[in-house]
Order: C-alpha cells, then structure tokens, then sequence
C-alpha cells in the first residue's frame, strides 16, 4: 500500500474516498494540513475551528474530529478528546544576510533579518528562537527585536580573554508549534594589529572631494575671521603634515643616516645604582654605539652598544665588561625595548622585558664628557655610529627603577622623570620636537655633523614610535604647507607675501608664532620672514657660530640674537617672536627663551613682508614644510619674561586680535590619514567621485602624461617586514610602461611596482632589475587590490588577495624616502626629494593606499571589503 493509502487509514478514510487522489504529503516536508481538511469533510469527518469548539457531552468511544485553527486531529474515549499526531509541514524561512559574514573588528553591529513563512497557516504566529554552536558567545553577544537579530563583535581584549577561536555559527529557527524550520550562517571576528592609529602604521593615502589637487589651496584668516589677501608665489602644497600628530605618540630621534649623532649635553658618570632605557630600532649587523661619552683625544670611554644584535656594557676602557649572549637580537627591523639595570652590584639587561643577562658588576663609569646617541663620542664620521632610531630614552643615576625584576612588563608609554636618584637624561616624550635631553640643562641638544664642507643628511625626527596613538584628525592636528625651495643657499621661487596692512606694523604687544620643519642638508642661514624696508626687518636663523648668533631677530642690528641654540634638518621647531605691553620682546624656540628678554619699543613693521624668501632677493629660503602661522597685533599669546612657556599640541585657533592664521584644517584634498606627510600633487593630478572603489572618500586620478603625487617617507620602507597596499584601476592609454607606486628606485635603495607593455605586473629594481613579472594581464576599466608583502626577508605580490607565484627573496634595507603614486621616481639619497621623474605615468585611478611597517598579509586573503583606515575629520 502506498503512503497515502496509510495516511488515508490513519485518518479512518479509504483511497476510494480521496476521489480526488490529492498529494497528502506537502513535498518531503510533511503532510500539508489544508489539504487534510479538504479531506477530512469529504469523508464525513467533523471539523471544528478551535479547540473549544470540540464537544465536549454525548461521546462516544471512537469519536473523531479535526480542528482547524491547530491543524490537529482529535479521537474520543467517550470521555473526552486526545491529540492524534498528524504529519506537519515545516515553516520555511530565509536569512538575510547569509552565509559566511565577517563581523567587523571594530565592534560595529551586524543585523541578521529572519523571513519565515508558514504553508500551514499563512496567518499563523510563528516563533523565531536562535541557537549558537561553536563558542559564539566568546566573539560576539547577541539580541533580539522581533525578526531582526543584532550580533555586536566583542572588542579584542574582551574576545581574546575568552579564548574565541575566530569563528562560530548560529541556527535560526521558525516554530509553528510542532515543526522548526531552520538556517545558519557562519559568523566569523578576526582583529588586526595594524590598525591607523598603530606603532607599524606608516601612512594612510586619502582623497576628499572631486576635481580637486593640494596645490596654492591654503587659506588665510584675518581678524573678522574671514579669507584675507595673502599672496603665494610659485608652487606651495597644502597637506596632512603635522606637528601635533599626536602628543600621545610623539616623534622618535634617529641616527640612521651617514655620519650623525645626538650631543645629549648631559655629563655625568654611572655610579652605584642606576638603570638606562630606551626603545631602539635597528638592522644593523655590525657593532653600534647607541649611547657613549669620549672626550676627544681620549682612548678611554664608556658605551651601551650592540654587537650582531645583542647588547654589551663597556665602562671606563672601552672593554667589553657585560655581553649578551642569548635571548633576543635586537637588529631585526623591529621596536625592541632595551633596559639595563644595576642593583646592589648585579647588573641585568631586559630586552622586550626579558631578562637575557645577569652578571655581578659594580665598576662605575667615569666622566668623560657629553653623553652621545648614536655614535661613538669622538666624533669622527661614521665612527662605530648605531644606525638605529630611538624612542623614551631614559638615564637614571644613583637608583635602580626595576631593582633586579625577574621579568619586567612592556610599557605602553614613554617614561618620566624617576621618583629616586637623579633623572640624567629624559628624551622629550610625545613631541614632534626635540627636546631636552638633559633634565639639568636648558640648551636644546646638538646634532653632530660630519666635516665641513658635506652636505647633510639631516632628517632627525620620525613620526614614528613603539606606541599607538590615537588616529588623526583634522580639526585637532590639522596640517602644513610645503615649500620647495632650493636646499642650498639660491633664490626661492616659492614663497607668501603678506598684505600691505597696517595689521603687519606691530607698534605694540603682539606675537607671532608658527612651526617650522626645515629638510635642507646645509646649515646656512634661513631668512624665515623678512621686509625689505624697515632696515630689512628679518627673523631667521644663522650657521652655527655665524657671528655669534643661531636663531635672530634683526632691525638694522641683531635686537635678539641667541648662540648655541641649533637648528635641527628634519624636525618640527616651534617659533614664537612676542612683545608685551611693557616693551619686553624675546624670542623662543620649542618653549625656550633663545637668550634673555630685551626692552624694544620700536615699530616692527612687516606689512607686505615675504616669508620664507629674502625680500633683497639674494637667496637664503629653505626647503621646509611650515604650519600653523599665527599673528596677534594688540596682546601677546606668550609671557616674554618667563624663561619658558607652553608649547601648543592642537591645532591654533582664532583668538582674540588675530590678524592672521593659517588654516591648514580642511585645505588639502589629497592627504595622510596618519598626519605624518604633505602630499605634493603634480600636473592635473586630482581627486575624483566618478570612478572610485569605495563612496565612502574620493579616489586619485592620473591622465598618464604628467600626474603623481609624491611625499617624504622618513626611513622609506626598511629592511624588515612591510607592506604596500592600494586599489588601482587602468585606463586605456598612457606610456608603454605605467607605474602605479614607487620609492626611490635609484642604487638599489628603493623600486616601483608597475604595468610592462603587456600590462602585466612587473616590479623594476636596481638588482635584480625585474624580480617579480606577472602572468597575465590587468583587465581594463576593472578595479585592482594589490599588495606586496615582505615576511621573513621574502617579497609577495598579491593580485586580489591571491599570491603570485613569482616572489623575491632580499633583506636589503630600501632606504629611499622618496614615496610616489603615479610616476617612477629614480632619485639618490642626498637629492632633493621632489626630484627628477621617469616619465612612466600612470594612466587610470588608484585609492585607499596604505604602507605598513609589518607583514599584514601572509597568505592568500579575501580582498578588503570596506575602505581601510580613518577619514577626513573623523
């Protein structure tokens, strides 16, 4: 007998009785009850509409009824009613989103919408319920409102501490009282430590608007507040480039380039207790000095150095008394936090909090001099220099900080000064300056230059440190305005002329304050802001020893004129020149008075004057990024007679008798979102809406015939893990070989990743010239994510997440610091960095690009979904 025939016996009805011999099952999911109830009447069985409706007096044995309303069969006992189970279609129900979802790691909900259908009762009520499977509490928690589910991700620290493994599933269910329908979908959570804000993060490349480049587009405040007629010749660059970015990070120093090291100006020796520290990062194989005093013509020293990445103690002689043998090699591209700590005659060295040497040690240094970062203190170019950066340094003398700790933990910020024993040495902690390194001194520490004669290197700062900070923004960093001017001492053709107001002749209290991030390689004299009348009113700097004066205020004579103060190529320096209501004028350099307060009651009149230009015309501009130019006529922001005053960590506002500011908030439409550069846009390169991966911020856009945008990457890409990322989309058209970024391809210090003639990937070095070619072609009109990883000393390409099988194995240090999208760049190190081009232009649109400082990628990956990083302002 057929299954209908035993479900028709079932329900006391013959197959003779079914004359319409309809389907009693619904599908495989169960028998459908209307069709029950069609059949049900035909055979003379009673149905009732609810439950209550069932009779309940003058029973019989073998009674039968159907109700309606529950889609259930009833039988008699003569007494009352029993259910008799009748087969139930099961509710169907559909999810939405399904599948595998990503949930997002910065803890932004993800709604799942439940439609379920009833084929019973279309009028049913049906009930939805979850269940989870797979640990799903552990990365997300859940909530309900109806038929939408809300899962929140759990934050990193709160997932891990629950031991989640990445992944769970959660079972959606439909009840119509006797059957569930089901789905499920694949929840999965995976946190990133790369993140804008992080230690490895470099720079973000962002876009704002549309038809818009950075050039000339800096604005001008006067004091109703509104644009004032400043005039900008030549070539001047709106960007992201901050020194506020940000006070919680800071900047680190660094010794990396060729003949350069840190006159600390602190002299003492290491005596009983005492514990120095520092953050430092180096690839250095062979032996560096990172922290000595030597006085010259001395064969005795003391030094903190490495040798093969371990660090060794070396007092009085020079002679290695303490060597690290094992544990941790500090020379690999990464932070690694360095303590060396004597307590009660036992010495320990802590690398990343570890203890890898403990020895009896109680032999002092001897005062020799200056302490000096990153080279052997004889001064000599390149003498046992440490090429490495350094964040946090700290020398405490006659007192241990960690007293011998059998491990120690990691510090999330940089130190202080120590409750206990003298605080020798304290590098300025969470400023894009360089501060104080002695705490006993009130001299801004000296760099120490090779011979005369050479041209510097001088790129001191790095907007870079071990820490995360928090993520830029736009109203509180703001930005810069780029300058390039010629790096020797020739005429500038890029500079501002102030309007010929009388709000520039300042006749009584003012102050005029601004930032100033020189990247000249001379040292010559600067005019910062001059007028050529008024006796050639000037504010500048000096060649070291020039006439007796660094930093000056000149009105046909030195009025203020500082020796020994020095200018540091690569570092933000903030300026202040003001004047109280008492006739009291000093001028102060990162919050220091450069000599003493002078009495000067004349009128300073710079009405029309030029700045960053000598208004003789004879030269003396700089190529320099400047931020945050501030005038107030009528009161000072700052107190001439203290020997010190606060410098700023936001972006300046307009106060009142501001007759002039900068705004360098909301001027750039192409720039970092990590406030570390000022993006120069060259040709018609611009921001655009109509071809773009992501809405959520423009893309930039190359016509392939003049257009890049180019910036300086201090440290360029290193010699340890990184990673170069962006969204690329090609046009037809355009030169034979197009390249879409680029460092300094030059002495094998850099490369650049491009397209050949067959529109292939191909990468272009100095050696090997092509180490990694593509396969097949790029597809026109289509959007692109690529990626190239270097991990463990090896070079991946990857095309939408999928790894070529070409790769390059090299750990060469690129030290190009030359970054562009769009051109190649083929400079050397010791050019300018808006140097000569190639000529390989990219024809086509790129967006969302990101260097990182670490190995994001280390296989295969799903190609991001969603625009990486920050934007403008938030």
């Amino acid at each position: 007998m057929s299954r209908s025939r035993d479900i028709a016996a079932m329900l006391s009805v013959t197959e003779v009785t079914n004359t319409g011999n309809e389907a009693l099952l619904f599908g495989e999911a169960g028998l459908d009850s209307t069709q029950v109830t069609t059949i049900a009447s035909a055979s003379g069985l009673t149905v009732y509409s609810t439950l209550d409706s069932l009779p309940t007096t003058s029973l019989s044995v073998g009674d039968q009824a159907y109700v309606s309303g529950n889609n259930r069969m009833y039988i008699s006992n003569g007494s009352g009613w029993y259910n008799v189970a009748l087969i139930n279609a099961t509710p169907s129900l559909t999810l939405s989103p399904s599948g595998v979802i990503g949930l997002s790691s910065a803890g932004v909900a993800q709604t799942v919408t439940v439609t379920a259908v009833d084929s019973d009762n279309a009028d049913a009520s049906l009930v939805l319920s979850v269940e989870s499977g797979g640990d799903f509490f552990k990365l997300a928690t859940l909530s309900q409102d109806s038929s939408v589910f809300t899962i929140t991700p759990r934050s990193e620290d709160s997932a891990t501490a629950l031991g989640f493994d990445g992944s769970a599933t959660l079972t959606f269910k439909a009840s119509d009282g006797v059957a569930f329908g089901t789905g499920t979908n694949t929840f999965t959570l995976a946190f990133s430590s790369i993140v804008d804000s992080s230690a490895d993060t470099m720079i973000g490349v962002k876009a704002t608007g549309n038809a818009l480049a950075n050039t000339n587009r800096i604005t001008y405040l006067n004091a109703s507040q509104a644009e004032t007629a400043v005039t900008e010749t030549g070539t001047i660059d709106a960007g992201s480039f901050s020194p506020y970015k940000d006070e919680s990070k800071g900047y680190c120093i660094s010794t990396s380039v060729d003949n350069y090291a840190i006159d600390t100006e602190a002299s003492f020796a290491f005596t009983g207790d005492f514990t120095y520290e520092t953050w430092i990062r180096t690839t250095q194989t062979t032996e560096g000095i990172f922290f000595c005093n030597y006085p010259t013509g001395n064969s005795l020293f003391n030094a903190f150095k490495y040798v093969s990445g371990r660090i060794n103690i070396a007092f009085t002689t020079g002679t290695v008394d303490v060597a690290q043998t094992t544990g941790q090699q500090i020379n690999d591209g990464e932070w690694h936090w360095v303590v060396i700590d004597r307590y009660n005659n036992n010495v320990k060295i802590y690398v990343d909090g570890v203890d890898v040497k403990s020895q009896a040690f109680s032999e002092n240094s001897t005062s020799l001099g200056t302490w000096v970062i990153g080279q052997h203190g004889n001064y000599t170019a390149g003498y046992l220099q440490a090429f490495a950066d350094y964040f946090g340094m700290r020398a405490v003398n006659g007192a241990s900080v960690y007293s011998n700790a059998a491990s120690l933990t990691i510090p999330t910020e940089a130190p202080g000064i120590h409750s206990s024993g003298t605080t020798e040495v304290l590098m300025g902690t969470g400023q894009s300056y360089i501060d104080n390194f002695s705490t006993s001194q009130t001299a801004i520490p000296h760099p120490i230059y090779p011979g005369s004669g050479t041209v510097y290197e001088g790129k001191f700062t790095k907007p870079e440190t071990p820490f995360d900070g928090e993520p830029w923004t736009a109203t509180k960093h703001g930005g810069s305005m780029y300058f390039p001017n010629s790096n020797t001492n020739g005429s500038s053709n890029n500079y501002i002329t102030l309007p010929s107001s009388t709000d520039f002749n300042l006749d009584g209290a003012f102050s005029v304050e601004f930032w100033y991030h020189p990247t000249d390689r001379n040292p010559v004299i600067k005019v910062l802001i001059e007028t050529s009348s008024d006796s050639y009113t000037q504010l500048g700097y000096d060649t070291p020893g020039s006439g007796g004066r660094d930093w000056y205020f000149y009105r046909g004579a030195d009025r203020i004129a500082s020796n020994g103060e020095n200018l540091f190529p690569g570092a933000w320096h903030h300026v202040v020149l003001c004047r109280d209501g008492s006739n009291n004028m000093a001028l102060f350099v990162n919050g220091k008075r450069q000599g003493s307060a002078v009495s000067y009651s004349d009128t300073i009149n710079w009405s029309g004057a030029k700045i960053h230009k000598s208004a003789s015309g004879t030269g003396y501009a700089s190529e320099n990024f400047t931020a945050d130019m501030r005038w107030i006529k009528g009161s000072t922001a700052y107190d001439p007679t203290q020997a010190t005053i606060t410098v700023p960590t936001q972006a300046l506002t307009h106060v009142t008798n501001t007759v002039l500011l900068m705004n360098n908030t909301s001027d750039f439409a192409i720039y970092s979102n990590t406030g570390n550069a000022t993006l120069v846009t060259a040709g018609t390169a611009q921001t655009d809406t109509s071809i773009r991966k992501f809405t959520t911020s423009s893309s930039m856009k190359f016509d392939g015939n003049s257009d890049y945008i180019k910036w300086y990457q201090p440290g360029g890409l290193g010699g340890g893990d990184f990673t170069v990322e962006m969204w690329i989309y090609i046009l037809t058209g355009g030169p034979v070989n197009q390249t879409f970024w680029s460092c300094n391809r030059a002495t094998n210090v850099g490369f650049n990743m491009g397209i050949n003639s067959q529109k292939k990937l191909s990468i272009y070095a100095t050696s090997p010239s092509t180490p990694i070619v593509g396969t097949t072609a790029f597809s026109y009109d289509t959007w692109y994510h690529v990626a190239l990883v270097r991990h463990n000393g090896t070079i991946t390409f990857y095309e939408n997440g999928t790894a070529y099988a070409d790769d390059w194995a090299t750990t060469n240090d690129f030290t190009g610091e030359t970054f562009c999208l769009g051109e190649t760049v083929n400079n050397s190190p010791g050019s300018s960095y808006m140097a000569a081009n190639m000529g390989e232009y990219w024809n086509g649109y790129i967006q969302d690009f990101r260097f990182v400082k670490s190995a994001v990628y280390t296989g295969n990956f799903t190609a991001p979904t969603a625009e990486l990083g920050i934007g403008i302002g938030t």
